[in-house]
C-alpha cells in the first residue's frame, strides 16, 4: 500500500498559528509561532523544569489560563506545581509572516 501520510505540516509555515504571552518557569515570553512544535523547540523538554513536550503542552493550552485552572478541570497533585511556572496565554491567531527574502551571491566562471 501507499506508505504517504495524506497530509503533513512542516515548520516552515507562511502563517503565524499561535501567540503566546505572560511567563513560563519565571521567564517572560510574547511570541508568535507557526505551530506547537516551533514553540516546543524553544521551550521543551529540558530546557525549563516543566519538561514539555507535545501531550503536555495541548493538555495546559485546554486547562490552563494565565495561572488559573479552568473550573471544569478536576483537580490533580501538580495543580500547584503548574500554577506557579505556567502563567501563559495560548491564543490562536491567523497571521501572515512576513516574507524574507535572501539573496546570495553567484559566482560563475
Amino acid at each position: 500500500m501507499n506508505n504517504i501520510p495524506k497530509k503533513t505540516r512542516g515548520k516552515n509555515c507562511s502563517k503565524y498559528k499561535w501567540h503566546f504571552t505572560g511567563s513560563i518557569c519565571g521567564d517572560e515570553i510574547n511570541k508568535k509561532y507557526s505551530s506547537l512544535c516551533c514553540f516546543l523547540d524553544e521551550w521543551g523538554g529540558e530546557k525549563t523544569i516543566l519538561n514539555l513536550n507535545k501531550y503536555k503542552l495541548i493538555r495546559l493550552k485546554k486547562k490552563w489560563r494565565n495561572g488559573s485552572k479552568s473550573p471544569e478541570s478536576r483537580a490533580d497533585p501538580t495543580d500547584a506545581f503548574f500554577a506557579k511556572h505556567w502563567r501563559v496565554n495560548i491564543d490562536a491567531i491567523d497571521e501572515t509572516r512576513p516574507c524574507k527574502i535572501t539573496r546570495s551571491v553567484v559566482y560563475l566562471e
